[in-house]
């Protein structure tokens, strides 16, 4: 990022009442602002900055608003709030989120909201910074919600949606060091990268890219050095380079994650393409997944220029347009990497899965590579591919490859797609028949497989090893939303979701998504597992009840509330039929413990194979039976979506996980 500096211009606010107390620990100083003081967010900003030896941190209302109307200074463009220069936490009072925004009045002028200076350090823990939007200028464009120029940004639990910037990172740009833990960068945009720009160090842990826009890279960019875990980029679009990550330069590493449904001209999920001749752009991928990502010329990855090199380890291409990964000039190893189920051609001159071209370097090892399209044109790859054996093709027709002694043709005998609910957990585990058993090299096999298990001296080609003696985890049933504002469970309220399954899964792990409708306490509920509801329902019809608590931290959040999925059973066995989540008050629990429904906002629903959601309900008043909640008479749960009448069940948040047996 360009270091620019322009003269500074304080706009004085209205007089306001600063809380500030007495230093704790000592060395640090604390300020706490009510709701909508902007005033005293920027005096105390003012003042943080000054104790340039001292740490500080300001405590926002839980659920306030503080919405910025003007300009307070031109560093590096308009900045909402002061410049940041000292060592500085904002976070908020209590079990929840504060939004930080900048007014949505027309009159409005544009501006980021943040900056962060060479000197300072900021760490943001459950705020929502929205709106911000940096004046039409390239030259001072970068960072629409936060700049970091070259200082270093914390995010925890933290949001950044709806910014926009003229240049780079509608939500954050960043040249210093970064560290972005459990947060959310959700529907920002920029002329080059909508989400997060970086040129420094940055870190990404535990965090969703989410449905954000750029020309360049919809979701992220980088030129410096970055890495990524458990992460999720998802759903992101761009013009033209790469609806996900755009790596220019520098390097990157990336562990654990999923790319799913992100969309380009160029590559879908990641292009690898240096931006000047002599550069160089260096990507590791290992244990991750590309999941129904498009792209016109490369659906999944790009890798373009002699200066790019991605390595790809353990990790699975699926349900991709094709062709999913083009190499033109680049290197290009895969490593126990599997392609299946991406589907047919794009309007791409050449309909191969694996595409390499011009002066490319393209290795595969342990790798399957076939294609289920049956458009009698796909092929699983073209131009010139390097076997060091051990692969499986499906059809190496059309591929200028010679295959080694290791090599293997036809069938992969890959078992039903699964995703199993967790970054980089989307997956085909091997069929007790597969060819691929055992078949791999040794000696350039990783010590695990995609989902972290041990090889076990054996190794399968794939990204995922066969154990035949342990269980492939799978989503039974999951049905999410972002947390909205929750409901309370009173003294004569239950509620109830449904499904069914036509298969035995074991291991089966319940969740669901609840919080504490009073800050500060922790109240309990009580969870039925039953075969059936309703009157005439029986503890004979149970597998399993648990009392639970609301745990006390909340680390789920969205834009208006911040929840836990507590696990409510683990290691049940459950069988082909029907089955009920009930949950119910406890005599002392009245209306503290809320749970989120799923309506009427958009509804996240996974199902496992032989799988069935079935309906939500929920009963009120004297239809409760506190004898034995399940035996209640219930009524269908649904919520309407305005304008439209189109009823949306919406009992609760709930993840439901196990493993099939295996034949």
């Amino acid at each position: 990022m360009r270091n620019r500096l322009r003269n500074s211009i304080v706009i004085t606010g209205i007089a306001t009442t600063c809380a500030v107390t007495l230093p704790s620990p000592a060395g640090a100083e604390t300020f706490s602002c009510g709701n909508e003081d902007v005033a005293c967010l920027i005096s105390a900003i003012n003042e943080a900055n000054g104790d340039t030896q001292e740490k500080s941190t300001i405590w926002l209302e839980l659920g306030g608003t503080y919405t910025l109307t003007s300009v307070d200074n031109d560093t590096d463009g308009p900045n909402g709030l002061p410049s940041i220069t000292g060592e500085l936490t904002i976070r908020v009072k209590g079990k929840g989120t504060a939004t930080l925004t900048r007014a949505t009045d027309a009159n409005t002028p544009f501006f980021r909201l943040l900056r962060v200076a060479a000197t300072g350090h900021l760490t943001l823990w459950n705020l929502v910074v929205s709106n911000g939007r940096t004046t039409p200028s390239q030259v001072s464009g970068d960072g629409g919600g936060v700049l970091n120029d070259g200082g270093e940004v914390t995010l925890h639990r933290t949001t950044l949606s709806g910014n926009v910037a003229a240049a780079s990172g509608g939500g954050l740009a960043s040249s210093g060091v970064a560290t972005i833990k459990q947060s959310f960068f959700i529907g920002n945009s920029a002329h080059t990268d909508g989400a997060i720009s970086n040129s420094g160090s940055m870190t990404i842990l535990d965090s969703t890219v989410d449905r954000n826009s750029g020309f360049g890279a919809g979701g992220l960019l980088n030129s410096g050095t970055m890495t990524i875990f458990r992460s999720r980029i998802t759903d992101n679009s761009s013009a033209f380079q790469a609806g996900g990550l755009y790596v220019l330069g520098g390097s990157v590493l990336i562990s654990e994650t999923t790319f799913a449904g992100n969309v380009s001209q160029g590559a879908g999920a990641l292009f690898v393409a240096p931006l000047l001749i002599g550069d160089r752009a260096r990507v590791v991928v290992t244990e991750s997944a590309f999941d129904e990502n498009r792209a016109f010329q490369s659906a999944a990855v790009g890798v373009l220029g002699g200066g790019a090199r991605l390595e790809v380890i353990n990790t699975t291409f699926s349900r991709n347009t094709v062709p999913v990964v083009t190499n033109a000039a680049g290197v290009l190893v895969l490593t126990n990497t599997t392609f299946a189920e991406n589907t047919g051609p794009n309007g791409f001159p050449v309909p191969s899965i694996l595409s390499s071209s011009g002066a490319a370097t393209t290795i595969l090892q342990n790798t399957i590579l076939a294609h289920d399209a049956d458009d009698g044109v796909t092929r699983d790859c073209s131009g010139t591919v390097t076997s060091n054996g051990n692969n499986v093709f499906g059809d190496p027709t059309g591929c200028n490859v010679t295959l080694q002694p290791g090599d293997l043709t036809g069938d992969a005998g890959l078992d039903l797609f699964t995703d199993g609910g967790k970054p980089g957990h989307v997956y085909f585990t091997l069929l007790p028949t597969s060819p691929a058993i055992g078949a791999g090299n040794a000696d350039f096999c990783p010590i695990e497989d995609q989902l972290d298990r041990p090889r076990k001296g054996r190794c399968d080609i794939g990204a995922i090893n066969f154990h035949r003696h342990e269980r492939h985890e799978n989503t039974i049933i999951s049905v999410t939303s972002p947390p909205s504002l929750s409901t309370g469970i009173s003294s004569s309220t239950v509620v109830s979701r449904s499904w069914s399954q036509s298969k035995r899964y074991t291991g089966v792990s319940i969740a669901v998504l609840v919080d504490s409708l009073q800050v500060g306490l922790t109240p309990t509920a009580n969870a039925y597992l039953t075969t059936r509801i309703g009157p005439g329902t029986t503890p004979t019809d149970e597998i399993a009840h648990v009392q639970f608590m609301v745990p006390a931290d909340l680390p789920i959040c969205s834009l208006s509330s911040c929840g836990a999925e507590v696990t409510l059973f683990s290691g049940l066995s459950l069988g082909p039929g029907a089955y009920f989540l009930t949950i119910a008050p406890t005599p002392i629990s009245s209306s503290a413990v809320g749970w989120f429904p799923t309506g009427p906002g958009p509804q996240t629903v996974s199902l496992g194979t032989g799988v069935s959601k079935g309906a939500s309900f929920i009963t009120h008043g004297s239809g409760a039976v506190a004898s034995y909640p399940p035996a209640s008479a219930f009524d269908p749960y649904l919520i309407g979506i305005s304008p439209l009448p189109v009823p949306v069940d919406a009992a609760m948040s709930i993840t439901v996980t196990g493993t099939v047996e295996l034949r």
